[in-house]
C-alpha cells in the first residue's frame, strides 16, 4: 500500500493547501481547489493508499475553521471508502 505524507505546516492558506493536496494526491487537472472539489476527488479516489497528515494543529491554526472542515472531509471519506485510510499524526 502506498503512503502519502501531508504536512499541515505547509498549508499556509487555502490556495496553497489545495495546490499542495492536488500535487501530492495526484488529483486530476480539473480539481477545483475548494472543499467541495476535495470531497468529490476523495469520493472517487482509488489510490489504494494511506494518507498521513503531520502537524494537523498547524493546519488548523493557519486555516482556522476551514482547516477543521478540511480534516472532517478527509475523515468522512476515509470511513466510507475502502481505497484509502486517513490518520493525523501529532509531532
Amino acid at each position: 500500500m502506498k503512503t502519502v505524507i501531508l504536512n499541515g505546516a505547509r498549508m499556509t492558506d487555502r490556495e496553497t493547501a489545495h495546490r499542495y493536496l492536488a500535487e501530492l494526491l495526484d488529483f486530476p487537472p480539473y480539481y477545483g481547489g475548494n472543499l467541495d472539489a476535495l470531497a468529490d476527488c476523495l469520493s472517487e479516489f482509488c489510490g489504494g493508499c494511506e494518507i498521513l497528515l503531520l502537524h494537523p494543529d498547524a493546519l488548523c491554526a493557519q486555516l482556522g475553521s476551514y482547516g477543521e472542515v478540511m480534516l472532517e472531509v478527509f475523515r468522512e471519506f476515509s470511513q466510507e471508502d475502502t481505497f484509502y485510510t486517513f490518520r493525523c499524526i501529532e509531532e
